[in-house]
């Protein structure tokens, strides 16, 4: 049976559900920048987004937005990874089962098996698509998720956006060094604002922990920027650091 897209409320968007046996939930694919008479036509770059329900539509408008000024990427298509609810509290509790690397052992290893897995291999199938380069990016503990898998071998991404991630106190602490013998050639952005710790005091100490081990071991096929966005707190500066990571992976 084909798939049925149901039309999302911005130009060229749809969404989908899609199952995860390992997960044993559904999740919603929230497909931007997608034309289904002229998608297979050339390659395109492939813009992952988890906590879709919230920054897949800031994602797909930047892009959009900058493609009116000049030409961004192989017409890059985003894909936000989400939950099939509109109920803000609950696509909290999902979304911290699936990526918060201090919940259960083995929740981060599944979900990324399924955006890795079945959700990137489902985009090529069903939408007909050839990815010339495809990325990842993600806020908070979506961060974290992030450079859990640019830490992963043969990942498929060859770009990553960390905004805000949390280090300290998870196994990625032990994960990140070391680095010095990175093998993957990839891209990296990460950020921070400069108000995130009154609320949040371990992501300032996470940022800090990461540029040290950047600095003291620098991998030699890792692309590497960061920024620091005075006066922004955690919720704030997810709109300006995912925007500007993604121009970021983009302008290669």
């Amino acid at each position: 049976m084909p798939t049925v897209f149901e039309r999302y409320a911005l130009p060229n968007s749809y969404f989908v559900d899609l199952a995860s046996p390992e997960r044993r939930r559904d999740y919603r694919l929230f497909i931007g920048g997608y034309e289904p008479e002229r998608q297979h036509l050339n390659p395109h770059d492939v813009v992952f987004v988890v906590d879709g329900n919230w920054l897949f539509p800031m994602v797909t408008e930047h892009i959009r937005l900058l493609s009116l000024f000049r030409p961004v990427g192989m017409d890059p298509i985003v894909i936000g990874v989400g939950y099939p609810t509109d109920d803000d509290a609950a696509i909290m509790e999902r979304r911290n089962q699936d990526m918060a690397l201090t919940a259960r052992p083995g929740n981060v290893e599944a979900f990324s098996q399924f955006v890795v897995g079945l959700a990137l291999s489902w985009v090529e199938r069903e939408l007909q698509l050839t990815v010339r380069n495809c990325y990842l990016a993600g806020h908070s503990w979506g961060g974290s998720f992030a450079l859990f898998n640019m830490l992963r071998e043969a990942s498929p991404f060859s770009g990553y956006v960390a905004s805000s991630p949390l280090i300290t106190g998870t196994k990625l602490e032990g994960l990140l060094v070391g680095l010095e013998d990175f093998q993957n050639p990839v891209r990296l952005f990460y950020s921070l604002g400069t108000a995130e710790h009154t609320a949040f005091p371990t992501i300032e100490s996470s940022v800090a922990f990461l540029t040290k081990n950047l600095n003291s071991n620098p991998p030699k096929n890792l692309e590497i920027t960061n920024e620091i966005f005075p006066g922004e707190d955690h919720t704030s500066v997810a709109t300006h650091a995912i925007a500007k990571g993604i121009q970021f992976l983009l302008s290669k």
